[in-house]
Formats: C-alpha cells, sequence, structure tokens
C-alpha cells in the first residue's frame, strides 16, 4: 500500500566558495547531485512546477528519451518524466525559464501535436531528481494498460472544459448551493433552485428538486454532510419525468437528456479524496488508484464498487488531478459498456485554475513537494490549506499537508489538527508515540530524508527492535492476503485456460471422426486388412522358424 511519499535525500548543505549557501539544487540527468541539499522546504528560489501528458502511439520510446535527454542537458530540471509506447506523462520544476523552455520544445515536437501543459509558481525545486526513462505504463493500473485503446480519441472518454463541467455537477448535485456552499435541507434546495438568481431556471433542476423533497421519506436521507449525500452509484436516482418535451427551450445539456442523474466519479486514490473533491463525489472504496478493477491478464474486467449495478446509459463524470488517469480509465468502462463518458478537460488543476472553489471542498493533493495546493489563489497568500476531511485523531478541522506517521515502522498517512500534530508529536496514535524505536520529527513540507538521517532523534536514540502497532500490521496483512488472492485468481485462469484448450482439442478430434468421409474409411479398412494379413504373415514366419529348429534338434 503506498502509504509514504517519501524520497531519498542528502541531509548536508554545502557552501559555495564565498561561503554562502547553494540557492537552488542542480538536477542531472544521471540523479540528483549529491552536492546539494534535498530538503526541499528551505528553498526559497522562485520555479515552476509544469505538467503535462499527451496519448499517442510511440514507434521508438528509447529514442524519444535519448531526444529529451539532449534536450534537458544543462536545464536546471528536477522531476518524473516518462515515456511509453503510448505516450509522455511529465511533472517537473525549475526555474522558471529551463521549465518553460523544456515543455515548449515538447509541445512543438510533431510526435507530441496537441499537448497542452499547465504551470504553477513554487519556492524552489518540488522533486529531488529529475527521472527520465521508458515505461511500461504510464499510469499503474490493474492489469496493466497496453491492452486498452488509450491512444484512440473514439476511446476515450468525452472531455468538458471547466465552465460545462460545473454546470454538469451542479445537475448532478442539486443539494449543494450554486456557489459551492454548505449541504442545505430538501426544502431549502427547492427554494435555492426556484429562487436563485444567478442561473436561469433549468427543467432538469426543477425535476432533480422536486425528487430530492421527495427523498425525504425514503432509504437515502438528506443529512448535514457529504458522505451522506454522496451520489453514491448503488442509489441511481431516476428521472423519470426528463423528457424531450422539457427540452423545448434548446437545452442541450448532457444531463438534460438523460433519464439518469450523472454519477461524479473520483479516479484517485483515497487519501487524495480527503484532502479535497468535487461534491457529490464518493471516496473510492480502492486505496490506490493501481488497484481499481481494470481489464486483467485472461481477459475478465471488473468495475469499481461504484459503478457496480449501475445501468449502463448512466452519465458518468470522472475527474483526477490531471486527467491522464481518467483518460486512460475511462477506456476500459467504454469496452464494459458504458455509453455517456464525461472527463474534466485538463483534471482539477485546470478546473481550479479558471473557476476556483465552485462546487469543490477542500483543498487538492498533489504528488511533489507541495503535498497540497489550496483551491483559490487568494489561499496561497494566506497559506491556508484546509482539508475535506477532519483530524483522524479528534474530528476537528485538519491541516494539511498529510502526514506520515513519525514512527518510521508504521509510517501511516494521515490527517490531523495542528493541535494533535503537537501533542502526538507527528504519531498517527498512542501506540506509535510510545514507540520504542526513532521518531521522525512531523514533517510541515517537503520530502522525508533516509531513516539514518533521523538516527538519534528523540528520547530513544534510534534503539529498539522494529515497533509494528496493531494497524500496520493489519494493513500489511491486508495487503498480503489480497496479493495472494490475485494470484490465487490468476493461477486458477491460467489452469482453466488450459483445461478449455484440451477439451476443445479432444471435441475437435471426435467431430473430425464424426465427419469423416467414405474415402478416409475406405482407406481405414485398407489399413485393417494390411494389418492383419502382416499379423498372419508373421505367425507363419515364427512357426516356420520353430519347426526347421525342432528338425534340426533331432
Amino acid at each position: 500500500m503506498l502509504q509514504s511519499l517519501t524520497f531519498k535525500s542528502i541531509s548536508s548543505l554545502t557552501l559555495r566558495p564565498d561561503g554562502k549557501d547553494l540557492a537552488a539544487p542542480s538536477c542531472s540527468l544521471l540523479g540528483f547531485d549529491k552536492s546539494v541539499s534535498a530538503i526541499r522546504g528551505f528553498e526559497t528560489t522562485p520555479a515552476l512546477v509544469v505538467n503535462f501528458y499527451h496519448l499517442v502511439d510511440v514507434d521508438d520510446p528509447e529514442q524519444v528519451v535519448r531526444e529529451h535527454q539532449q534536450q534537458l542537458q544543462g536545464k536546471d530540471v528536477c522531476g518524473r518524466i516518462y515515456i511509453s509506447a503510448q505516450g509522455i506523462n511529465a511533472q517537473l520544476s525549475g526555474p522558471a525559464k529551463d521549465a518553460e523552455t523544456y515543455a515548449a520544445w515538447v509541445e512543438m515536437q510533431t510526435l507530441f501535436q496537441g499537448l497542452k501543459w499547465t504551470s504553477a509558481p513554487a519556492n524552489g525545486h518540488q522533486f529531488p531528481r529529475l527521472r527520465l526513462r521508458t515505461k511500461k505504463n504510464l499510469v499503474q493500473l490493474s492489469g496493466g494498460t497496453l491492452r486498452l485503446p488509450i491512444t484512440s480519441a473514439e476511446a476515450r472518454a468525452t472531455p468538458l472544459q471547466p465552465q460545462e463541467w460545473r454546470e454538469m455537477l451542479r445537475a448532478a448535485v442539486p443539494a449543494r448551493s450554486p456557489s459551492g456552499g454548505a449541504l442545505r435541507s430538501a426544502d431549502q434546495c427547492v427554494g435555492m433552485h426556484h429562487s436563485s438568481s444567478n442561473r436561469p431556471q433549468q427543467p432538469w433542476q426543477e425535476v432533480q428538486a422536486a425528487e430530492l423533497a421527495s427523498q425525504k421519506s425514503s432509504s437515502l436521507s438528506i443529512a448535514a454532510s457529504l458522505d451522506d449525500l454522496n451520489c453514491s452509484p448503488g442509489q441511481v436516482a431516476e428521472d423519470s419525468t426528463v423528457n424531450s418535451s422539457r427540452n423545448s427551450s434548446g437545452d442541450n445539456h448532457p444531463i438534460a437528456r438523460s433519464a439518469s442523474r450523472p454519477i461524479v466519479l473520483d479516479v484517485r486514490n483515497g487519501y487524495e479524496w480527503d484532502a479535497g473533491h468535487f461534491e457529490g463525489a464518493a471516496r473510492p472504496q480502492e486505496d490506490q488508484f493501481n488497484q481499481t478493477p481494470a481489464q486483467e491478464e485472461d481477459g475478465a474486467g471488473a468495475l469499481p464498487a461504484h459503478l457496480e449495478g449501475v445501468p449502463k446509459d448512466t452519465p458518468i463524470m470522472m475527474y483526477c488531478t490531471g486527467g491522464i488517469r481518467c483518460d486512460i480509465y475511462s477506456t476500459h468502462l467504454r469496452q464494459q459498456g458504458f455509453e455517456q463518458l464525461y472527463t474534466l478537460e485538463g483534471g482539477v488543476q485546470r478546473y481550479l485554475n479558471q473557476l476556483g472553489s465552485d462546487n469543490w471542498d477542500g483543498s487538492l493533493f498533489v504528488f511533489d513537494g507541495r503535498l497540497a495546493i489550496p483551491p483559490d489563489s487568494g489561499d496561497a497568500a494566506r497559506g491556508s490549506l484546509p482539508a475535506a476531511q477532519g483530524c483522524a485523531l479528534c474530528g476537528s478541522p485538519a491541516q494539511l499537508p498529510h502526514l506520515n506517521c513519525s514512527n518510521v515502522d508504521c509510517n501511516r498517512l494521515f490527517l490531523a489538527c495542528p493541535s494533535c500534530q503537537v501533542e502526538m508529536q507527528g504519531c498517527c496514535c498512542s501506540a506509535c508515540k510510545a514507540s520504542p524505536r526513532t521518531l521522525r520529527p512531523p514533517k510541515e513540507t517537503g520530502h522525508y530524508s533516509t531513516y539514518s538521517t533521523y538516527l538519534g532523534y528523540g528520547e530513544s536514540g534510534g534503539g529498539g527492535m522494529p515497533f509494528r502497532t496493531e494497524h500496520a500490521r493489519q494493513r500489511r496483512l491486508e495487503k498480503r492476503n489480497a496479493q495472494r488472492q490475485k494470484l490465487r485468481q490468476r493461477f486458477a485462469a491460467v489452469a482453466a485456460k488450459q483445461l478449455a484448450k484440451k477439451q476443445l482439442a479432444r471435441e475437435a478430434m471426435e467431430q473430425r471422426m464424426v465427419k469423416a468421409t467414405p474415402q478416409m474409411q475406405e482407406s481405414q479398412n485398407l489399413d485393417d486388412e494390411r494389418y492383419a494379413r502382416l499379423k498372419e504373415l508373421r505367425q507363419k514366419l515364427a512357426s516356420s522358424r520353430a519347426s526347421k529348429g525342432a528338425s534340426l534338434h533331432v
């Protein structure tokens, strides 16, 4: 289970000949320069974080990597740049000149025509080293991605611009205010839709408001929490009153044409949802995206828990951080028969850049040294990073970014409020706080260093045997059992396939014998006669030899 967001780093600062600290790190194609500190939290040099991906057939990924290596020579760029036979996926940081020059060069390449990249300001490098290499799969997905037609635009979901996404989301989650405010009761929602002066009343809004009011007596209660109101895929509300006559005003919105309310599907890790998510999106039941069910080696397809039993004509609104996970996973869902698939163009990052926190709860988890970014640019100046979920220890409002438990033998990723962070010394529970092993200092930003860096920190001095808390043991046991179950299923599938082949061969032979032509039967009879004649001659020869032997003996 991916619970740690750590990188190996060097803990010593190197001084220049003039005695000043090196302001910016030096990254090379062979890895992070060990002469420079990798504690990124201390860097204040302005930099840019650049993200982009492009799905396209690449004939020679190794050659493309060599071209990128040559282009990056002499540039202070760190990050992850992966190239496969199905495209490119990159997250990098560096001074504005170097980062933008490289991104613009990639954009101009004929192979990557149509590529769009986004950038965001940051304080110094947000990656400890540069990783530029080929990779079999651009993202880790159960069963891999090579069998999925991810490079075909027709096989992927329909992309929606942020404004289109917001309108469709408001249709899917009528219990939220248009500005993304707190949850309201059913009666308040009905009044909100009829009294809103910001947007004209749409037919699908009237239907959904009426449905929401009628649900007060149903099994789906309208509660004052997002978890209770999730547009759970198992509770898809049927808008049976929506028909073509209600669209006479010319409304071509996807929800107006559909008989089912859209499902908002978060295609990320569970801990990313805890940091922030769109209203109406249920928490992924898979701890990691690479555990999301997909096409396996035996060709069988599976669905995530939130889509089990959902009609295939239900609109599915998929979103992730940058868009690549949605684009790739939508091809699998389309193979499983889902007809109306929509993705957020540019991911949550582009949405927040253009529309801010509209219909968004919390902050955005990112996989770099920042770990989380605020939904509004104004929050960045104030240093505010609200979390969608509360403190795992006391339930009060949590403070981002996530913490890795200070007990290195636990390393659990969790959310905590500022007071619990101090009181528990960065630990996730009392058992971890009492660990006989070394405790790391609580991490506020950047990346953890190697374990040896923290030897001697705290009262324990680094001694003692490895200390496993109960929840840490339970997580490892669950992961081991899941891996074993997957192996058993894979072996069973291979054995079943081999057995099916043998059975098919036997049936083919039987059919061949049944359909044998008269000529084949006549030939078989002739062979039988020849064999009988040969057997008779052998018997006579044996008798003759026996007779001669007897006469000589006499």
